[in-house]
């Protein structure tokens, strides 16, 4: 179980890192509001569904408003092999 936790926190960490890094390439105002797309695979009713809700009310609470994500989950855009 603890490994478990480690490796939601570890997801975590990279989603903080991929948005400040898409954040950073970003034209514009660094206040101006932003839009990220977030998507993956798994099903609504698994654990990873569950953290990224928390992650992305937590991003947009922190952001002030000002990064909004657009989230797809379920593999609404296709699966790992249609992203990269």
């Amino acid at each position: 179980m603890r490994r478990f936790g480690m490796k939601i926190q570890s997801n975590l960490a990279i989603y903080v890192f991929a948005t400040l890094l898409i954040l950073s390439f970003s034209n514009g105002s660094a206040f101006a509001k932003k839009t990220v797309i977030m998507t993956h695979a798994m099903p609504t009713d698994h654990i990873f569904h569950k953290i990224s809700e928390r992650f992305i009310e937590r991003l947009e609470e922190l952001s002030g408003g000002s990064i909004e994500i657009e989230y797809h989950p379920g593999g609404d855009l296709g699966d790992l092999g249609d992203w990269t």
